[in-house]
């Protein structure tokens, strides 16, 4: 059959198909260089996690978690594996969750402890067959021998964790589904490989179907991994993915579909979705820290912010690169403060690799600067406020006058413990009515839990009542001693009796 020329465009497609398959879960998972950066929990703003891998700093595959100081500073290496990537921090900045080997995984702030949490799956195999006198679908021809190859792909994977409010939970994304993929060309004769690419007559396709292939939003425990419930359904075509939890509960993600993506909110988890960016190509959403707006990359170039409910958009002045081609951003992440976004900013073209990197922005666009050389998918580590120092016992009387009941009995005012367990003891209950000073009779509890109250009680009989019934009222103080975890302590209640009523 003669000399076997250079292979088509058509052929081409085939040769690269192997290689395709190998990759696919890159396109199948939707991952681009925009992933979103996550936790926006408040706090102070602590230590920035991120990924570093091949590519000035940005692996699709994935590579290392790093953490460096917020400027940048004292950079270090959390995990030693190849295939990490997309960390998040927990509401306490105890935890890191990132994806590992397709699946997702948690360990401790400082590296230590990783535990995979959910396992992605991979599996590719072929099958080749030989056809004698195959009619070409449509065009009356028949080929003496083809080759008939298939490949099919199944897959689970996960991707971007994002800790819920209270860190029980994290939510994922979830692709899976089934790819069969099948080339048909002219051989010589049964069993043999060699596509037959000078015949007029030869014919060469591939096709490619996917069943339930589509990305799905998912719940797991953060501890154990179990699936606790399906927070999108998986739909064949559409995939939503890159989720992230904002402080109140409400979860933001962008759903794929033909035609381009945008950001949807669900304001409690398993709620109705609603879009909240109408421009096409929307992604990568991230919560401020009061749950007010969204952080997202707008059209590959920019950052854009707009409120929960959607609405206008605010574009951050990004600069372009000094030396490079162009630019695009990715993954950007509001600091615990509320004050500043980091995300990355990648270039191409002469000098791309010195101006690409992690940068934060403040939200009112001031202070533009690049705080790590490379890196990706930004995290920022919520510094929790310093515990507030041990509360003291306090005491509180009613304002205005408190009147007696027939039996000269009353409640006077609260004391409420402190931080600690208490107990409490009356010192001393005095009345001045008129000119006379007597002593009335004061009970409460005498002992209490941390931050409970108890009512405090008096009772003025005798001599002392008839004093206080003459002059109409009286003044009362009440001496209670408290003791807890930090000593002793003395509180007063002050009020105005006045007689019970007459008859």
């Amino acid at each position: 059959m003669g000399l076997v020329p250079q292979p088509s465009r058509r052929a081409v497609r085939f040769v690269g198909l192997a290689a395709l398959v190998a990759i696919s879960g890159l396109a199948l998972l939707g991952i681009s260089a925009s992933r979103s950066g996550d936790a926006a929990f408040p706090g102070g703003n602590g230590h920035i996690a991120y990924t570093y891998g091949d590519g000035y700093g940005y692996a699709y595959a994935g590579g290392s978690i790093w953490v460096a100081n917020s400027d940048g500073g004292s950079p270090v290496r959390l995990t030693a594996a190849g295939s990490d990537s997309t960390p998040s921090y927990s509401p306490d900045g105890q935890r890191i969750a990132f994806r590992r080997d397709g699946g997702v995984a948690v360990m401790a702030a400082n590296g230590s402890g990783a535990t995979q949490l959910a396992a992605g799956d991979n599996s590719v195999s072929s099958q080749v067959k030989w056809q004698q006198d195959y009619d070409v679908p449509g065009s009356g021809k028949t080929i003496p021998v083809v080759r008939i190859q298939t490949y099919v792909q199944e897959w689970r994977r996960f991707d971007h964790p994002s800790f819920s409010p209270n860190g029980a939970r994290l939510a994922v994304s979830e692709s899976r589904g089934r790819r069969t993929q099948s080339s048909i060309c002219a051989v010589q004769s049964i069993h043999d490989h060699q596509c037959i690419f000078s015949n007029p007559d030869a014919y060469f396709d591939f096709e490619s179907k996917c069943v339930d292939c589509g990305t799905q939003i998912v719940a797991i425990d953060s501890v154990t991994g179990a699936r606790s419930a399906d927070l999108t359904p998986l739909i064949a075509g559409r995939d939503d993915s890159e989720p992230t939890y904002a402080p109140d509960g409400k979860l933001a993600f962008v759903r794929w579909v033909p035609g381009g993506s945008s950001i949807f909110v669900m304001d409690s988890p398993g709620a109705a979705p609603r879009r909240v960016t109408q421009s096409p190509g929307t992604r990568a959403p991230d919560f401020s820290p009061d749950s007010s707006r969204i952080v997202f990359v707008h059209g590959g170039s920019d950052v854009g912010l707009v409120g929960v409910g959607g609405g206008a958009v605010t574009l951050l002045p990004v600069p372009a690169p000094a030396t490079a081609y162009g630019s695009y951003v990715g993954a950007p992440a509001f600091s615990p403060d509320g004050s500043r976004v980091v995300f990355r900013r990648g270039s191409y073209g002469p000098g791309a690799q010195a101006e690409t990197g992690l940068y934060t922005i403040g939200i009112d666009g001031s202070g533009f600067t690049r705080v790590i050389e490379g890196g990706s998918d930004p995290s920022w580590e919520p510094l929790s406020p310093p515990p507030a120092p041990p509360a003291r016992a306090r005491a509180k009387a009613k304002k205005g006058k408190v009147k007696l009941n027939r039996k000269g009995r009353a409640t006077i005012g609260t004391i409420v413990c402190g931080s600690t367990p208490c107990r409490l003891r009356v010192r001393s209950a005095k009345l001045k009515a008129g000119k006379r000073r007597c002593a009335a009779r004061a009970s409460l509890a005498k002992r209490l839990a941390p931050e409970k109250r108890t009512k405090v009680r008096v009772k003025v009989a005798g001599k002392c009542l008839a004093a206080l019934k003459r002059a109409g009222r009286g003044r009362l103080v009440i001496r209670v001693r408290v003791s807890d975890a930090l000593g002793r302590k003395a509180l007063t209640l002050k009020t105005t009796l006045v007689p019970p009523p007459s008859g």
